[in-house]
């Protein structure tokens, strides 16, 4: 390779252990429930001290504190979240280094709206994470994350309410 990464794919790169497959899958849920429950220190553990992100075109955020300053604040734009995690692709990209991509989809619920929200009172994206992963002392971790939108549904206007 030429120093670039490269997106997994179903024919390349090399097979992750069966141990460390899990451990990743158990780290994208801790991502899910850390953001859905607002629980930021279980959030703090699951990216690399360095990690960045990029989501919704320009935004990003560079190290941990920033990416989760980011996700409280964008939280807090609304009262309920739930991220769900579909099709993975994962492959080892060396010894301690892995990446993956990762089928997602978000819905987020407007304040002072009785559950089960109406259409009106939410808004759900789908799309991609493009995922780096690095093994650390203390697991596997993601280093860098791109979001890559593919469709949305509902009043996006809710998102800019709890601003």
């Amino acid at each position: 390779m030429n120093g670039q990464e490269t997106n997994p794919s179903p024919d390349s790169g090399a097979d992750l252990a069966a141990s460390d497959r899990a451990e990743i899958g158990d780290l994208l849920a801790r991502y899910c429930f850390a953001i859905d429950r607002r629980d930021w220190e279980v959030l703090r553990d699951v990216f690399a001290p360095d990690a960045q992100i990029t989501y919704s075109g320009p935004r990003v955020c560079t190290g941990v504190n920033e990416i989760v300053a980011f996700f409280r604040a964008t939280a807090s734009a609304v009262a309920v979240t739930q991220h769900l995690l579909h099709t993975s692709l994962l492959q080892a990209t060396g010894p301690d280094t892995a990446a993956g991509l990762t089928h997602v989809t978000a819905h987020h619920v407007g304040y002072d709206v009785v559950l089960p929200a109406v259409e009106a009172a939410t808004y759900t994206v789908t799309g991609t994470y493009d995922d780096r992963f690095a093994r650390t002392p203390a697991g596997w971790r993601i280093s860098r994350r791109t979001l890559t939108l593919l469709t949305s549904a509902g009043d996006p206007a809710i998102l800019r309410r709890g601003f």
